[in-house]
């Protein structure tokens, strides 16, 4: 199976990657003392820490849902049809058949590509906000990123599982 062509969503997920990447070496590179590394709900910064452990924490996580992400299209070929939960039992009995499996785990692997790539774009929104926080940042610029996240990941969801996209092919 290609992946490299074609694919607009492994393409977003290696520019959501590369822009994780580039917002880690901007924070190493322009941040000299601490960084907020806790906001509560009012907006005050409530702990600071070390630049090191803001990339370390966000930076980590975020690779190893990129290397998940990425790494979809590979290990979906080995999990077994019992685990893949479809719509209907219909359209499981179609897509888990041998001559429907090698879509199947295209179609998953670019749902879970747009979703990591949504997921490493917020990550790298939240590390920019802490490196540029000093003792408070205003509410909304965590929570409308958040909430439109999730709004965005939920409907994407909807999309995917009452949307038609799992529908069996005639």
């Amino acid at each position: 199976m290609d992946t490299s062509t074609g694919r607009w969503s492994r393409r977003a997920l290696w520019l959501s990657v590369a822009v994780l990447v580039a917002t880690a070496l901007w924070a190493l590179a322009t941040t000299n003392g601490p960084v907020a590394l806790r906001v509560d709900a009012s907006g005050a910064v409530t702990r600071v820490g070390s630049v090191w452990t803001l990339v370390g924490v966000l930076g980590g996580i975020g690779a190893l849902l990129a290397a998940t992400f990425l790494g979809a299209h590979r290990f979906l070929p080995h999990l077994p049809a019992r685990l893949i939960n479809l719509p209907s039992a219909e359209a499981h009995a179609f897509w888990t058949a041998p001559e429907n499996r090698r879509e199947l785990h295209r179609l998953l692997a670019e749902d879970l590509e747009w979703i990591g790539a949504a997921t490493l774009v917020l990550f790298s929104w939240l590390m920019a906000v802490c490196v540029t926080a000093e003792n408070s940042v205003a509410v909304w610029v965590f929570v409308v990123p958040v909430v439109a996240y999730v709004i965005a990941v939920l409907g994407y969801s909807v999309y995917v599982m009452r949307g038609g996209r799992y529908r069996p092919r005639s």
